[in-house]
């Protein structure tokens, strides 16, 4: 089904009804052809949800940015690489 767009936000037809989408503060709505891109910004330090584990990426020393955490498939454990380039293993 084909989503409405119109200034006032996004309405997507649905079996069970239609579910509308606005845009708010922080919270942008892009349409794409049949698409909708959606968009928040979330303030420093908050998570979003505190009872839903976070998902590290899984990434090789090599490809990792530098200042990052994340899941290294070298070491295969969660790993801090710092800005010199050096990793670091936490656990």
């Amino acid at each position: 089904m084909k989503a409405i767009f119109n200034p006032y936000g996004i309405t997507i037809p649905t079996a069970n009804g239609d579910v509308i989408l606005n845009a708010g503060e922080n919270m942008t709505l892009l349409p794409q052809g049949n698409f909708v891109t959606l968009s928040a910004r979330l303030p420093n330090n908050i998570v979003i949800n505190s009872l839903t584990p976070w998902q590290p990426p899984q990434l090789s020393d090599a490809k990792a940015p530098n200042n990052s955490v994340y899941y290294s498939t070298d070491a295969t454990k969660l790993v801090y690489k710092d800005a010199a380039g050096v990793v670091h293993n936490l656990y």
